[in-house]
């Protein structure tokens, strides 16, 4: 072999062992770089060659991070920077950063793609409000953004639930803004201002009255205030007309204002100065026109009153009831059998402990029972009560009837009955053949 030429292949083997070998993995998503050369540092700046020896420019990710070259120069791009109305921080390295960033003492979020994020933002579970500038807002207390008001925590995070602000309270959403109108949170529905203050005291919803403490809980039971003496119901509700804290007590509440009455009559009852319901007179003194009515009349007349003191009942209302079942006809039998003078169903003559339901004092006192659990039933309404003897307790309930105001909800033919029972207890003018059973 020609010796020049041997020399010549040493000396080009040689010159090829001297050249480094790069290993730079180029964004598979630009196709404009392949296995570039990567990055070389030119009077202070960097930049990144592709393979064809050309500078990238634009954005690039040739390892985990993205990067930005400027469009004109290639020159690596570090601090701010604007691309199509977003703007993305690069750290000292050009790395595009993501998540919290604090720079002279604000704090930016940069979201997943890297934008630098403004307006409400959420992060974990924690909400935050980012100026236009992207710096993250330090306010403390309420703050009004886009007709809407936020309540900040003292670290900045939006507040959500309950805040207490200068002895009110108010409530913000899940999204941070506050709460006005009616608004149901938990299984309490509340009322709050225009200013977003709960409201206190009696708060009318939906048609009924609660009382709110000032502690956001909602009253229950007994509650006296300023010396008179309302009654919560178990959802708060403010109870009227009778009432039974312990089943055996009963109190009557003004049907309008729900306060509780004393030393007064209603509905035969006598009420003491502490608000209890006490027991009826129950002997009905036989009217002169009465005297003659016979030896029926009598035990009728009889039968009533033992009954009434039996079962604690007024008198005067069990006889409007017979008056308005049977006319005072102890053979009375319905279409739909029902008997005697308070027309019993036969399939109830086991339970009231009956055997004949056209016996005067059978009947008497078995109708008077079942009236008895009504009004325990009902919370000693007697209207309700009176209702649900002629219709039966379920369809009192069926029917959605809480309060006097709702018996519009039965049929009207249960409607008239209460009307003309009352009518009957009312006046007392209740008659058999024309002659009054008892003195008016």
């Amino acid at each position: 072999m020609n010796i020049k030429k041997i020399l010549t292949v040493l000396s080009a083997l040689i010159a090829l062992s001297f050249i480094p070998t790069l290993n730079v993995q180029a964004d598979v998503t630009d196709t404009n770089i392949t296995s570039s050369i990567g990055w070389k540092n030119e009077n202070g700046s960097w930049y990144y060659y592709k393979s064809d020896n050309t500078k990238a420019i634009g954005w690039i990710k040739p390892d985990n991070n993205w990067y930005h070259l400027d469009e004109d120069s290639g020159k690596m791009t570090t601090g701010w920077l604007e691309d199509k109305g977003n703007w993305y921080y690069m750290d000292d390295n050009g790395v595009m950063v993501k998540g919290w960033k604090q720079l002279d003492g604000d704090w930016y979020l940069l979201t997943d793609s890297g934008a630098r994020a403004t307006g409400i933002q959420q992060d974990n579970s924690n909400l935050y409000y980012f100026k236009d500038s992207g710096v993250m807002a330090t306010n403390t207390g309420w703050t009004k953004i886009n007709d809407k008001w936020y309540y900040f925590d003292k670290d900045g995070k939006i507040h959500t639930g309950w805040v207490e602000n200068n002895d009110k309270w108010y409530y913000s959403n899940d999204d941070g803004s506050m709460v006005t109108g009616t608004d149901k949170i938990g299984n309490t529905t509340y009322v709050f201002s225009d200013t977003g203050e709960m409201e206190t005291g009696w708060v009318n919803v939906n048609n009924n009255w609660y009382y709110f403490n000032t502690d956001r809980s909602v009253a229950t039971g007994w509650i006296n205030l300023d010396g008179v003496w309302y009654y919560l119901n178990d959802n708060g509700s403010m109870a009227t007309g009778w009432v039974t804290s312990n089943g055996s007590d009963y109190y009557y509440l003004d049907p309008t204002s729900g306060k509780m009455l004393t030393d007064t009559t209603i509905d035969g009852y006598k009420i003491g100065s502490d608000g209890k319901r006490y027991k009826p007179l129950n002997t009905i003194p036989l009217s002169t026109s009465s005297k003659g009515s016979g030896d029926t009349m009598k035990k009728i007349y009889n039968s009533v009153n033992d009954s009434a003191n039996k079962y604690e009942l007024d008198s005067k209302l069990i006889l409007a009831i017979i008056k308005a079942e049977s006319d005072f006809d102890p053979k009375a039998t319905s279409s739909s059998g029902a008997t005697g003078l308070m027309q019993i169903m036969p399939q109830n003559y086991t339970y009231l402990g009956m055997t004949d339901g056209y016996d005067i004092e059978q009947n008497i006192d078995g109708g008077s029972k079942l009236l008895k659990e009504y009004l325990n039933q009902f919370n000693g309404d007697v209207k309700i009560a009176i209702a649900a003897y002629n219709a039966g307790p379920q369809n009192v309930k069926k029917d959605g009837v809480l309060s006097d105001d709702d018996l519009c909800k039965m049929s009207q033919g249960v409607q008239d009955y209460v009307k003309r029972v009352m009518q009957y207890y009312k006046d007392g003018s209740i008659a058999i053949d024309g002659k009054n059973l008892i003195e008016a």
